[in-house]
């Protein structure tokens, strides 16, 4: 599993994502026989606003966009997709939510992985694993549950 990270604010220069551990137990967690590649994009609310509102009708920033991809081709197959990240919305719920910046940015990755891979959230039931596999993952990085009040 490898990812092309693209910074295009520069307040993301400045923050260590240590993404080899991350997709290593990503890996492990989904027992992944193949190898994947995504793309990471590191940017602020403008842009993933103009994302949201193009490819999925809302026009607000959010913390996390994911957007897989199934070409078909033999030179994509295994390229799963693309991930962006709003560092202005993750500090805001950093503070909001009296989390670390590295731990929720982590999480906000896991994410996104997983909706590549196919995880949704959009019934309770699939919310629900969907949340146990980040709770595993993010536990396997020393990082405590998020969704603990």
């Amino acid at each position: 599993m490898s990812a092309d990270i693209i910074t295009n604010d520069p307040r993301w220069d400045n923050i260590d994502i240590e993404l080899n551990p991350i997709l290593e137990s990503i890996q492990h967690h989904l027992t992944l026989e193949n190898s994947t590649d995504f793309s990471l994009l590191l940017t602020n609310d403008s842009e993933i606003q103009t994302f949201n509102k193009d490819y999925r009708g809302q026009d607000k920033p959010t913390n996390v966009l994911s957007f897989p991809c199934d070409t078909g081709s033999e030179e994509m197959k295994n390229y799963i997709g693309d991930i962006l990240l709003s560092f202005d919305t993750l500090e805001k719920e950093c503070t909001e939510q009296k989390k670390t910046f590295q731990d929720h940015t982590t999480h906000m990755i896991i994410h996104g992985i997983l909706h590549l891979f196919g995880y949704d959230h959009i019934q309770k039931e699939d919310a629900d694993a969907m949340e146990a596999l980040e709770i595993q993952i993010l536990s396997s990085l020393n990082i405590k549950n998020p969704y603990d009040a």
